[in-house]
């Protein structure tokens, strides 16, 4: 890399981390003490479901706030670095239990070495793909959780080999908290959107060190939106799109239009997240590629069908990874092959309650645990002495 290079990005550096602590709240008074510190205000939220609010403090990491007082102390010990502020945060705060609801933040993981008096406790928001590679590329000796809540005991066996420390399957910690609605179904297929607004690059994502365009990423909805909502029309089911968190609303409506090549849909645009959940518990049958909520779908009992087509540029991205599973079987396919949907999507809509749940049973352990009400976390929170909710 030339001097000149190296300058820039020097500087480059110098000013983002600039911009990070201009842009942040200042805060001069000293961190108050809490037995619970969350690391990354990002899901925060969800620990309150179970959490006593008035005992717990929040670390932030994404520069909604910077505190000075803890600045002042790196300056002052020469030891201004990022790791260094979050170990001076910690020993300030001197919680007991120290948790996180974003599992890839990888400084989380070095805090127990930086800090080992606390009890580190990391959530599982979202499936990973790639998870291997990213581990290998971030591998530190003194990476250390105590405890892990996550998916599958699948994607436990990655963290274990990478990561120090006790795995709970338990599942996705939303879908735990927010239980299965029993209200009558809908005739409808629901699709789960993973929209994401075009770029204005050519170059759209990088997978396996090769280069994506827009296209190419979305050649999957291109595939099975039109053929979807045909066979809808065909066999009398009313055709809902479920929106994506992706804040333009009307730039996906279009998206979805143009490739379902007319208006006759639902679109159901994102409300709160118990919405989220009652609308596929709602529907009769929910259709997917390979977000987190399809998964979460089939965790609640639901039927629910799997084209997994991204996988022919991803096989991170293959149903039920990192379990190995055949190209395709009763309710999943990684293959773009119209008779496969049309096979599928026959089965999921015609197979009797009792054989869906047979089959359902036989592969949702490697897709995605059920907790119901996050009893183990709960468990574990009593067991660690951490001040829970009067109804807890």
């Amino acid at each position: 890399m030339g001097h000149a290079l190296k300058k820039k990005i020097e500087m480059k550096t110098i000013l983002r981390r600039f911009l990070f602590i201009w842009n942040a709240q200042k805060i001069w008074m000293k961190p108050k003490q809490a037995p619970v510190l969350i690391f990354d205000r990002c899901g925060s939220d969800n620990f309150l479901f179970y959490l006593n609010e008035r005992y717990v403090s929040i670390l932030d990491v994404r520069g909604e706030s910077f505190n000075l007082y803890i600045f002042l102390k790196c300056i002052l010990t020469f030891r201004v670095s990022r790791k260094y502020y979050y170990a001076f945060y910690i020993n300030s705060v001197r919680p007991k239990v120290v948790m996180t609801f974003i599992d890839n933040n990888w400084p989380f993981y070095s805090l127990k070495k930086m800090c080992p008096t606390i009890t580190t406790v990391l959530v599982q928001n979202g499936l990973r793909a790639n998870l291997d590679e990213q581990f290998s590329s971030e591998i530190s000796k003194d990476y250390l959780v105590d405890f892990m809540f996550l998916f599958n005991k699948n994607i436990g066996a990655i963290y274990s080999k990478n990561l120090k420390g006790k795995v709970f399957s338990n599942g996705s910690f939303l879908n735990n908290y927010h239980s299965v609605s029993n209200q009558n179904k809908d005739k409808s297929i629901l699709f789960i959107s993973q929209y994401r607004p075009r770029k204005n690059s050519v170059a759209y994502a990088l997978v396996n060190n090769r280069m994506l365009t827009y296209d190419e990423v979305y050649l999957t909805e291109n595939f099975l939106l039109d053929k979807l909502s045909v066979y809808c029309d065909r066999n009398g089911f009313r055709f809902i799109v479920k929106a994506s968190n992706s804040e333009d609303i009307e730039d996906q409506y279009k998206f979805f239009k143009e490739r379902i090549g007319n208006e006759n849909f639902d679109f159901l645009t994102k409300g709160n997240i118990v919405n989220t959940y009652n609308a596929i518990d709602q529907a009769q049958i929910i259709v997917g590629v390979d977000s987190t909520l399809v998964y979460e779908s089939i965790a609640r009992g639901n039927r629910t069908a799997f084209f997994t087509l991204r996988s022919a540029f991803d096989p991170s991205r293959k149903f039920a990874w990192p379990a190995d599973y055949p190209e395709s079987g009763p309710f999943w396919t990684n293959k773009m092959d119209v008779s496969e949907l049309e096979r599928i999507m026959d089965y999921i809509t015609q197979v009797s309650d009792e054989d869906w749940e047979a089959t359902r049973l036989k592969y949702v352990k490697d897709l995605m645990e059920y907790d119901p009400g996050n009893s183990q976390f709960v468990s574990l929170m009593k067991e660690l002495n951490v001040p829970l909710k009067e109804n807890i």
